[in-house]
């Protein structure tokens, strides 16, 4: 091989290089840049809902809009507070900036505060995607498996997880 086709076979493999870094950089930038909108919009909802929780006002205006009492309106508001954060974990989940692991925990999270139940009904009365609402309803399924296999077990007489 003579140097002019040994230099244009290395520029040729330095451009293969660069065009490569160029397009996993313009990726990853705008990977970057939607888990950045998602985190503002949800900053903003949360806001809002922090503001009905802590101003009697602004939860009476609510409340006057929906038909119902002030407190009613401050637990709802809870609970989509809890449903937001928990959305706001399933996008950046998506997005590959948490991974599952931390995923499940956001989910375990949200359980402490309310049913899954209640979950689920918040998750598909809110503004929240399909894709959302199956997936949380997906892992809450797998949750509660094996808390029904734990509790069928200890119905029994002397039964414990251990026995399983």
């Amino acid at each position: 091989m003579s140097l002019p086709y040994f230099i244009a076979a290395l520029s040729l493999g330095v451009s293969i290089v660069s065009l490569s870094v160029s397009f996993w950089s313009v990726r990853k930038s705008t990977l970057n840049m939607r888990a950045e909108q998602s985190r503002f919009i949800d900053q903003q909802w949360q806001s809002l809902n922090h503001l009905i929780l802590t101003n009697s006002d602004v939860a009476s205006i609510l409340a006057k809009k929906l038909n119902v009492s002030a407190d009613e309106a401050r637990s709802a508001q809870f609970d989509y507070y809890i449903v937001n954060a928990l959305y706001i974990s399933y996008n950046s989940w998506r997005l590959k900036t948490i991974d599952d692991d931390e995923f499940s925990v956001s989910v375990d999270g949200a359980l402490e505060y309310m049913t899954p139940e209640r979950l689920l009904y918040c998750a598909n009365e809110g503004s929240y995607s399909n894709r959302f609402r199956k997936e949380l309803s997906h892992r809450l399924v797998r949750l509660q498996q094996p808390r029904e296999a734990k509790n069928s077990v200890n119905a029994l007489p002397g039964g414990t997880m251990s026995d399983v």
